[in-house]
């Protein structure tokens, strides 16, 4: 896939074969979460659990006994237990249902969370260190809270930083569904 195709692909199937081996399991785990949150409302409780201790697993503060007592707990819930152990089936089915409205915006999340995977961008270690790491606090209060509207507020922040990258500054003013994991804000917080 080229940079070109990537950026106009409306067909998430293309799209996760072409990140497949380029995706972190954490990755994978926040797209099917933040699919999760976009497309089954209102979630029911099982659903709603799944999504809170995956994501939680994706950042490494769900343990091994969270996991098998909610997956025991849900035995009769295949979708949160598939949520839960089987982030990679889970992303398979989501890519392959839908209408093409559901899938164009699928392609959206995709681009929110694994940006340009063609093109590699890089933090300014001063940007992250300009008036006293207010770039790093904002993007910690947004991701935490899930305070996405707050982007915009970051792109002025990161220009006050003298951040002039287009595809930064871009991303945070962009209309696109900002999720957990989106990959301005994995950049400044230094998750991968």
């Amino acid at each position: 896939m080229t940079e070109s195709e990537w950026l106009k692909c409306n067909d998430p199937r293309e799209m996760l074969d072409f990140l497949r081996s380029r995706m972190s399991e954490r990755k994978l785990r926040l797209f099917v979460c933040a699919w999760e949150r976009m497309h089954s409302k209102p979630l029911d409780e099982w659903g709603q659990k799944g999504v809170e201790v995956s994501e939680r697993r994706a950042d490494g503060l769900s343990g091994v006994e969270e996991i098998g007592a909610l997956m025991r707990a849900s035995i009769h819930d295949h979708r949160c237990n598939i949520l839960l152990d089987q982030p990679w089936n889970h992303a398979l089915g989501i890519v392959w249902e839908g209408t093409a409205d559901e899938q164009k915006a699928t392609c959206s999340l995709f681009r929110d969370i694994f940006g340009n995977p063609l093109r590699s961008l890089t933090i300014d270690p001063r940007w992250l260190e300009w008036n006293g790491a207010s770039v790093v606090t904002l993007a910690q209060r947004i991701y935490e809270a899930r305070s996405f509207g707050r982007m915009p507020e970051l792109a002025g922040i990161l220009e006050a930083a003298d951040c002039t990258d287009e595809a930064i500054l871009g991303h945070c003013r962009g209309a696109v569904p900002h999720v957990r994991g989106c990959w301005v804000l994995d950049l400044i917080l230094g998750k991968k």
